[in-house]
């Protein structure tokens, strides 16, 4: 059965003039763990277009999303996009902004966003608990994705990893044992 985001995003797209929904895995997977873990603090880090920002904030109205987009010309389709929907999203250009909050989640998009890896890597580290996953897409799209991931995955501090192909994801709960699992999605 489909989730009720999905209907909302695609009228809030369509009443929008926005390019049809392109409903892909990447952004459906999103949305089910940002509601699954109940996520109302979140980063996002390469939000592109804005698409996937609708989709990770719609699973809470009380959801507050800080998104980093550095592209001048992706920032500005993304302000169009967040315009009228109604979540608390802050755009910024920032590659690193500060935050007043811990983020439950971290969306981190490598198609959209190329920084340093040991800044982000230290950025990154610097804004989890226990409580708080990140959400990686496009692990294997260049070489370079595919040694950060792999850089990720070592750290001390993860303590799950799920290795989904083209996502990733890092959970952090010390209740666990230390894992890394590979799953076909």
């Amino acid at each position: 059965m489909p989730y009720y985001a999905y209907v909302d995003i695609a009228q809030y797209l369509r009443e929008n003039h926005c390019p049809e929904n392109t409903e892909d895995r990447v952004n459906t997977l999103s949305f089910r763990t940002t509601a699954y873990f109940h996520a109302k603090n979140i980063l996002e880090l390469g939000a592109g277009s804005g698409l996937n920002t609708l989709y990770i904030t719609s699973a809470s109205r009380y959801s507050r999303c800080v998104s980093v987009e550095t592209d001048a010309g992706e920032r500005k389709e993304a302000e169009r996009l967040y315009k009228g929907w109604s979540r608390d999203i802050i755009l910024t250009s920032e590659e690193f902004p500060d935050l007043d909050f811990f983020p439950d989640c971290i969306f981190l998009n490598l198609r959209n966003y190329t920084v340093d890896s040991d800044k982000l890597i230290d950025y990154l580290f610097s804004n989890v608990n226990e409580d708080s996953f990140i959400f990686i897409d496009g692990i294997r799209t260049k070489r370079k994705q595919q040694m950060l991931w792999k850089k990720l995955i070592r750290r001390d501090e993860v303590i799950i990893s799920m290795d989904l192909f083209h996502v990733g994801i890092l959970f952090f709960d010390k209740r666990f044992f230390k894992r890394n699992y590979k799953l076909s999605f």
